[in-house]
């Protein structure tokens, strides 16, 4: 992580899988044109969680990745912050048809999904969370789809020249965010 900062590049997503009870983490970094304000955090509970989103929010840094993971049947949580004041998390216990009506929603403010997250909680049920950012840029979120439902609903977006922002495979299963644009 150092390493990649030191050649100023700035962590964009992050993904953690749990494997034998130890989380490992995936991040993606993205070279930037300047130097961006960031910060990132992991392995924090919901409290700790909830608490850094609020110090984060007070010095007006805006959560633009996030991923919770289970350790010993705890959530955790690791995230991507940026100095902007264009995004909102919506995170919690949402089941597809609750995640997919929030986004209903909120797209008729004009608020759109920017990142996404699937978790399978204790108890087996899949878990939703999203970031949405407000503006002009149009995206199309699709939770718990099967391999096929993704591979199709991607050749359907690519030919009305839309491209994938993102994807999360979680239980065997895909979620994923198609752009027409390309998000800063």
């Amino acid at each position: 992580y150092r390493n990649m900062r030191a050649k100023e590049f700035s962590p964009r997503q992050i993904s953690v899988s749990v494997f034998s009870g130890a989380p490992a983490y995936s991040p993606v970094f993205m070279q930037e044109a300047g130097w961006v304000a960031q910060q990132s955090m992991h392995d924090l509970d919901d409290r700790g969680f909830n608490d850094f989103m609020f110090r984060m929010a007070q010095q007006q840094f805006s959560i633009i990745d996030h991923s919770a993971y289970y350790v010993n049947g705890v959530r955790l949580h690791a995230a991507v912050f940026q100095r902007d004041s264009y995004t909102r998390m919506y995170y919690g216990d949402y089941t597809k048809v609750g995640i997919e009506d929030l986004q209903t929603q909120k797209n008729r403010e004009l608020w759109w999904v920017r990142s996404i997250d699937a978790t399978r909680g204790p108890d087996g049920f899949d878990l939703y969370s999203v970031i949405l950012h407000y503006g002009a840029d149009i995206t199309f979120a699709h939770f718990g789809m099967t391999a096929s439902e993704f591979g199709g609903k991607t050749r359907e977006y690519n030919r009305q020249g839309r491209h994938l922002l993102q994807v999360k495979a979680h239980s065997g299963l895909f979620s994923g965010v198609w752009s027409s644009s390309v998000l800063p």
